[in-house]
């Protein structure tokens, strides 16, 4: 086969999981200050699940085809010139970035300060379940500013996200309230929750109050930001899709009106929160979470999977 392509995987108009296919693409060159990584797994993410609905296609555009993945990690293939930090053969994981999606193929090529190091000791295929938990440590260490002792709500507990929420919540010494489903209560109270209840049977009015509220599913923003106590804080990483206008124009408005500002923002890792996720690997606060593992030619299925809902994790496609 021609070195200078690769599979990658595709779609050619939006629509559900079936419209996904894999082909093969131009191989990429890292560009001077950038890294050609040899991809051995990803992690299947809600914003590129969106991005191939046709959801986010105002911003995405319609040319195709298209491609998806978000995350990744590989070995260190080539380095583009001026690259420093990194070495060919080293052990990485990274993000892509907001500039579009590709990491579900061979090999992707990133800027340089878009990737770090895999701790020692952890497998590339379960290791792609964590680069995601950047957002965690971001929303909680830096948005937040939770505190020891303090009562954490995290909505979605047990997705990618919430999983490392859990955890290092428990870890900054938080009492961890974890909302997932009734077949996920055990999961999460396995990741260090103290209390686990099923969100389809306890409505947000009956939850109390509390220090920190993490939301990771972007609906409902109104009735969790009630549930601030004084002087508590509220943070976002999504956005109702069915309402983009209207949920956004909450998270603006709640900077001025009524108690607690909700925080939004959308994840953006570079190597230094890199680093210090395999710190918090590799010194026991987290540990990736893999609901399955699927080939790279049923990276469809994850999607599908992913969509039904009620996973323990992330659900990780590997590349061979």
């Amino acid at each position: 086969m021609d070195d200078r392509t690769m599979r990658a995987v595709l779609f050619d108009r939006f629509g559900g999981p079936e419209v996904l296919y894999v082909g093969r693409v131009p191989r990429p060159e890292p560009v001077p200050g950038a890294v050609l990584v040899r991809v051995r797994a990803f992690s299947v993410n809600g914003g590129e699940v969106a991005a191939r609905s046709g959801s986010l296609r105002l911003l995405i555009g319609r040319k195709f085809p298209q491609r998806v993945g978000l995350d990744f990690t590989g070995e260190v293939a080539a380095l583009g010139a001026g690259v420093t930090g990194v070495a060919v053969g080293d052990r990485v994981w990274g993000i892509v970035g907001r500039t579009g999606f590709g990491s579900a193929a061979e090999y992707v090529a990133v800027r340089a300060e878009r990737l770090g190091r895999v701790p020692d000791g952890l497998d590339l295929v379960e290791a792609a379940a964590l680069p995601v938990a950047t957002t965690a440590i971001t929303a909680l260490r830096d948005k937040v500013r939770l505190r020891p002792g303090e009562r954490l709500l995290v909505r979605g507990a047990a997705g990618g996200v919430g999983n490392a929420a859990v955890q290092l919540g428990r870890a900054y010494g938080a009492e961890v309230t974890a909302l997932a489903r009734a077949t996920n209560l055990d999961f999460v109270r396995t990741l260090g929750a103290h209390h686990a209840i099923d969100h389809r049977t306890v409505s947000p009015s009956e939850l109390g109050l509390f220090d920190v509220v993490l939301d990771t599913a972007g609906t409902d923003l109104r009735a969790f930001r009630r549930l601030l106590a004084p002087g508590g804080r509220m943070v976002t990483i999504a956005f109702d899709l069915t309402r983009p206008a209207a949920s956004l124009g909450y998270i603006a408005a709640s900077a001025v009106h009524g108690r607690g500002r909700v925080r939004f923002f959308s994840g953006n890792p570079k190597r230094a929160l890199f680093d210090d996720l395999a710190r918090e690997v590799a010194e026991g606060r987290l540990r990736p979470a893999v609901d399955r593992c699927f080939p790279l030619a049923e990276t469809a299925a994850a999607h599908r999977a992913l969509e039904a809902g009620g996973v323990r994790g992330k659900y990780v496609v590997r590349v061979d």
